[in-house]
């Protein structure tokens, strides 16, 4: 199966897209072919990001319009190419893109030898000019993030790793330790950093994590599993979630002080497999960090 595709050139694809894009902005842009009549000159900046066509008539319309209406003998075609060439800015474009420091100029050619395409035809402050050629131009950039967007950021004390006939064993009032001491700020399953306490609440200490080993990967040898109760779970400690405008997201990046609520290491979220399974409240257990199990999601607890 074949298929009939329509064929667009790069160059005719830019110059439709910067006539739509500068029609939006409320310039003069308009696609088209120009008259074969006249005399021409191409024109550019030195650059060479830009090319267009200016018919002399055009120009002497904007400068003089008595002298436009008398025939452009080759004398004069002369006299306007080295006024041309001579000034350092002889006209100026609206659109910031068709900007210059110097241009250039060609010969001075007749309507017939135009190029046989459709141009992108603007207007200078000293008449039209026919584009042939133009930069990427991309449209002006406006934000998508809706201001109501937000992050999760967890704050995550630590993990343990237990068995699974351990968690079913745990009752109110009991002590998880907490097997390794983490302080890491988390976004879904990324971490952004280190926080530590301050007056306040906590800060965030960002990490280069390109050199750190991945702190919730298990170096150990895997050991075969015999009974169902001693399949590994991973218990979590979260001390504080909460969502995070793109703003509030900036603002811990650089520093800020990060809240936290007066109730925060007395509502420390038990997480087992990333479900939350309870609540606890932080302690110290001689040398150890724990959480003391407060409530308990199993209602069967």
């Amino acid at each position: 199966m074949s298929f009939r595709l329509k064929k667009i050139a790069q160059n005719e694809l830019l110059l439709s897209s910067a006539a739509a894009i500068w029609q939006r902005q409320g310039e003069v842009a308009s696609i088209g072919f120009p008259p074969k009549h006249g005399k021409w000159v191409k024109c550019g900046d030195s650059q060479r990001l830009w090319e267009g066509w200016i018919l002399l008539t055009d120009w002497l319309e904007a400068i003089s319009p008595e002298l436009a209406k008398l025939a452009v003998s080759a004398k004069a075609e002369n006299q306007i190419i080295h006024w041309l060439v001579s000034k350092e800015r002889p006209f100026e474009c609206p659109m910031p893109e068709l900007g210059y420091q110097r241009l250039w100029f060609s010969d001075v050619i007749s309507g017939e030898h135009l190029p046989d395409k459709a141009l992108l035809r603007i207007l200078s402050s000293h008449g039209p000019i026919w584009l042939e050629k133009v930069p990427k131009i991309g449209p002006k950039k406006v934000s998508i993030v809706p201001s109501n967007l937000s992050w999760p950021i967890s704050l995550s004390l630590g993990y343990s790793k237990v068995q699974l006939k351990v968690l079913e064993q745990i009752e109110l009032g009991d002590v998880l330790l907490i097997q390794t001491k983490l302080s890491e700020v988390f976004c879904y399953t990324k971490k952004l950093g280190l926080f530590q306490y301050v007056d306040e609440g906590v800060i965030m200490e960002v990490q280069d994590l390109n050199n750190t080993e991945e702190m919730h990967s298990d170096a150990s040898s895997v050991d075969s599993i015999q009974k169902m109760d001693a399949i590994p779970v991973k218990m979590e400690f979260i001390l504080h979630r909460k969502h995070l405008s793109l703003l509030e997201l900036q603002c811990l990046y650089e520093g800020h002080v990060f809240p936290l609520p007066n109730d925060s290491e007395s509502r420390i979220e038990v997480r087992v497999n990333d479900v939350l399974l309870g609540y606890g409240e932080l302690v110290q257990l001689d040398d150890s960090l724990g959480v003391e199990i407060t409530k308990w999601l199993n209602e069967s607890k």
